[in-house]
């Protein structure tokens, strides 16, 4: 069997996003191999690679991969690290990502979206396309139809590694979701990415489950696989409710869809879109340049809950 490595070494978030271009790969009959870090091998396993490669910094991982008799290398990365590790596995066709992170930088500092519609996991598939003939990871699983469920399941997750990327109104969502008539609402994220779940701990409804900082990557994983709606910031998490085929309702704030991570083809995106300073960080940053922190504050809980009841109300 023919064999591919994409490399592909960091974060969660970035890995999940691959999960298009290992399908391809493997439908075009490659056995697919994914280099990334060892902390993120979890979501190299989500992705769907047949075998999953720790990267450390060491030489060792550069020596290990020169032995290994590659068909295709993909080097979704696309930086220096990246490029050189690259070099150092011999095979007959390489590809590069070309992720354009100029074009992200001139949106930074002056506000210009330009051109490039495309997402980052279409460039990724895109990148392979002599590989795989054009093929992409086919259709995803078809939705649940919620209008037949008793119980709707809504998971909200909490936090954002970055400060900015938190939106401030968990609690209250949680709240009026449970308002709703068949609603039951699981909380996750990771304890100290985590600003207000306090109050949420002695919510005393029998609908209410709170998992914050008690679940591993792998336990949020199979958390957000068995929910109907997934609520959450820009996070790894969000990319997992996609990869799962779920309905899935992002905050916006100091990033935007423009970037090609987080979009409108894949999520609804709650944003506000007149606002001048966004984007204001290639990833979301600890302290809001203005001060204001409008770009989460401003996005309303009934926006939000409005979204919600309309995926219960069409059906998935």
């Amino acid at each position: 069997m023919k064999k591919a490595l994409v490399i592909r070494l960091s974060s969660a978030g970035d890995i999940l996003i691959t999960h298009p271009l290992v399908a391809a790969l493997k439908h075009a009959g490659y056995e697919t191999h994914l280099l990334c870090r060892e902390k993120f091998a979890p979501a190299a396993k989500a992705a769907g690679a047949d075998r999953v490669i720790g990267y450390s910094s060491g030489a060792g991982s550069a020596k290990s991969l020169s032995a290994e008799k590659y068909d295709a290398l993909i080097d979704a990365q696309g930086n220096l690290r990246s490029f050189l590790l690259g070099m150092s596995v011999k095979c007959g066709v390489k590809k590069r990502c070309n992720k354009n992170p100029f074009r992200r930088r001139m949106m930074l500092l002056f506000k210009w979206f330009l051109g490039d519609k495309k997402s980052v996991s279409e460039k990724y598939v895109e990148a392979a396309a002599g590989l795989t003939g054009g093929h992409g990871a086919g259709k995803p699983s078809p939705r649940v139809n919620l209008k037949n469920k008793k119980t709707v399941d809504i998971l909200v997750h909490d936090g954002a590694k970055w400060k900015n990327k938190r939106w401030p109104y968990v609690l209250e969502l949680a709240t009026e979701l449970l308002k709703l008539r068949k609603t039951r609402v699981t909380l996750t994220g990771v304890k100290d990415e985590v600003d207000n779940s306090g109050g949420l701990l002695y919510h005393n409804s029998r609908r209410f489950k709170n998992l914050v900082g008690k679940t591993d990557f792998a336990g949020l994983l199979e958390e957000i696989r068995r929910t109907d709606i997934f609520v959450g910031n820009d996070t790894a998490a969000a990319h997992a409710a996609a990869l799962y085929g779920k309905p899935a309702i992002i905050f916006l704030g100091p990033t935007v869809q423009a970037f090609g991570f987080i979009t409108g083809r894949d999520f609804i995106v709650l944003e506000n879109k007149g606002l001048m300073c966004r984007p204001c960080h290639l990833h979301g940053g600890d302290k809001c340049p203005i001060g204001s922190f409008d770009c989460m504050r401003s996005i309303s809980v009934g926006s939000a809950l409005e979204a919600v009841k309309k995926i219960i109300s069409r059906g998935n």
